[in-house]
């Protein structure tokens, strides 16, 4: 499975780390798909790319706010909220989970649990010019 992560923050590259140790094909975008700090560069199994190249893999992270990236919306695990450590009753570090297709949220879930996260699902996200809204979890 190829996964690509929108945002080479902090979080998208610890991600990308996470998940290429875990055996994932992993691109991380930056703005103009070339490194954008030493580390990033230093990286030895991470692609760096472009949004569009992140877009192409079969689930993609957002790790930047989702308002940043409104052309992608089918299901997204991203940092929109305000920086904290968010942990759940068992300790686990929350990742949130925004996106309309269950199926594909359902798949996103057991990533992120596997990973030994907790996922958060925040509900579908509806984009309209101007406009962004997180619906409650069905």
């Amino acid at each position: 499975m190829s996964i690509g992560i929108i945002g080479a923050g902090e979080l998208g590259c610890s991600l990308g780390r996470y998940l290429w140790r875990a055996g994932y094909e992993v691109v991380i975008a930056t703005g103009d798909g070339k490194p954008q700090t030493p580390a990033l560069d230093q990286e030895k199994g991470l692609t760096v790319g472009t949004a569009a190249q992140a877009a192409d893999a079969d689930v993609v992270l957002l790790t930047r706010p989702v308002t940043a990236c409104s052309e992608l919306y089918p299901a997204a695990a991203s940092n929109d909220l305000p920086a904290a450590d968010r942990r759940d009753a068992e300790g686990r570090r929350i990742l949130f989970m925004i996106g309309g297709d269950t199926g594909t949220k359902a798949a996103l879930r057991r990533l992120i649990d596997g990973l030994g996260f907790a996922a958060h699902d925040l509900g579908a996200c509806i984009a309209e010019p101007g406009h962004h809204e997180v619906r409650a979890a069905a």
